[in-house]
């Protein structure tokens, strides 16, 4: 019976992540043969792999329970050449409370953070005094410092593809400009 038992979308992607951090542990016997052919240096960067998927997965399930959120500007950040699922893992150097932190996290390639750009973070429940990136802070209303808010309508500033209203000049936007919501 449990050869056909029907499992959840949750269900087999909690097995399948577990099946990961074994391998990349060397637990088991496929996660020692992994070991033994593919080499120490494989196995350390599956681990960083799982670990950075597993952090975004920690940050996503406590944003979404409501855990209060901070802001940091990206002061810098540098791709470590790892993909997961297409999305990249980053090195980011954030200004976090008029302090410099690094941090190595998941990110969407949708939505990659920039130099200047604010991002949130969660503190982390498993290892106090650390953070973990959440993603890209709203522009304009919550999570903007000091309350700043992007105006729009008529009298605020073009949307995508509209023209600016009489009497105000916009300057040209770029393919790589972010909308302005």
């Amino acid at each position: 019976m449990g050869l056909f038992k029907r499992r959840t979308m949750a269900e087999r992607q909690a097995e399948s992540m577990q099946m990961a951090n074994d391998i990349a542990e060397g637990r088991g016997l496929t996660g020692k043969l992994t070991q033994a052919f593919m080499g120490r240096e494989f196995t350390e960067a599956m681990q960083q792999a799982t670990g950075a998927m597993n952090q975004g997965q920690l940050a996503a399930q406590l944003r979404a329970a409501g855990h209060p959120t901070r802001t940091a500007r990206v002061l810098g950040l540098q791709d470590t050449g790892q993909m997961i699922n297409n999305d990249p893992v980053v090195l980011l150097v954030l200004e976090v409370d008029g302090h410099q932190v690094s941090l190595q996290s998941l990110v969407s390639k949708l939505e990659i953070p920039r130099t200047g750009d604010l991002v949130l973070l969660v503190d982390n429940p498993q290892q106090p005094g650390t953070v973990l990136y959440a993603g890209l802070a709203p522009q304009g209303g919550a999570g903007v410092p000091g309350g700043q808010t992007v105006q729009t309508g008529q009298a605020g500033p073009a949307q995508w593809g509209e023209q600016p209203p009489a009497g105000q000049t916009q300057p040209a936007r770029q393919p790589w400009d972010r909308p302005q919501h």
